[in-house]
């Protein structure tokens, strides 16, 4: 395990922590409001893209950076609407208490996972596997991040779904004990037969005593 690893852990640990105490509520209607974000998004990003393209020459970056800009500013809006409702209500969900808030941390452990699913997808789409560190590709958390990755593009409209690069994943170095013994006199050749031990072999007739 190395920092990619803890990274990756202490998003989605800290991602629980904020759905523990914002309680399974309002971690429920940010992650629907993900949703609908997306859903803007995927449907306005081709108009705000060509107003993009003067200031960004790549194609493929301006239509990330448009999407973007729609589902952060759509993410704000829901959540404060959220925010609202719950606040309204704050009564009747603190009866569930406890429940709502584990249940809160479960989801919010599911949006930071989903997090680093949505980061694996643009940064494939900026750099390509064969770019990517010798860490990360050492990571052991890459592999199930790229699973979710996959899911998470299955999900998306056809018009939106991108190829997702498999990771290039190494297997990290086992180092095995070496002979650092240099003293000839004590390698031993494999056909030698094994020196006496001194105890008794049963296939071995037993003499008598005179």
């Amino acid at each position: 395990m190395n920092w990619i690893d803890l990274v990756c852990l202490g998003i989605i640990i800290l991602s629980a922590l904020s759905g523990l105490t914002r309680g399974f509520t309002r971690e429920f209607i940010g992650l629907f409001g993900w949703v609908v974000a997306a859903s803007l998004a995927n449907r306005w990003y081709p108009d705000l893209a060509p107003k993009i393209t003067p200031y960004i020459s790549n194609e493929t970056i301006a239509d990330i950076a448009s999407f973007a800009t729609i589902f952060i500013l759509c993410c704000i809006v829901i959540n404060t609407l959220a925010n609202v409702i719950v606040g309204q209500n704050s009564t009747r969900f603190s009866i569930l208490g406890r429940l709502d808030r584990l249940l809160g941390a479960a989801c919010g452990a599911v949006k930071g996972f989903a997090t680093l699913a949505i980061i694996y997808i643009f940064g494939g789409i900026v750099f390509p596997s064969a770019q990517w560190p010798e860490i990360l590709q050492e990571s052991q958390m890459v592999p199930y991040v790229y699973q979710g990755a996959v899911y998470i593009n299955g999900l998306l409209p056809s018009s939106m779904q991108r190829d997702i690069i498999v990771p290039q994943i190494k297997t990290p170095r086992t180092s095995y004990p070496t002979n650092t013994n240099t003293d000839p006199n004590m390698i031993t050749d494999p056909n030698e037969p094994l020196p006496a031990t001194g105890q008794h072999n049963p296939d071995e007739g037993v003499s008598p005593d005179y």
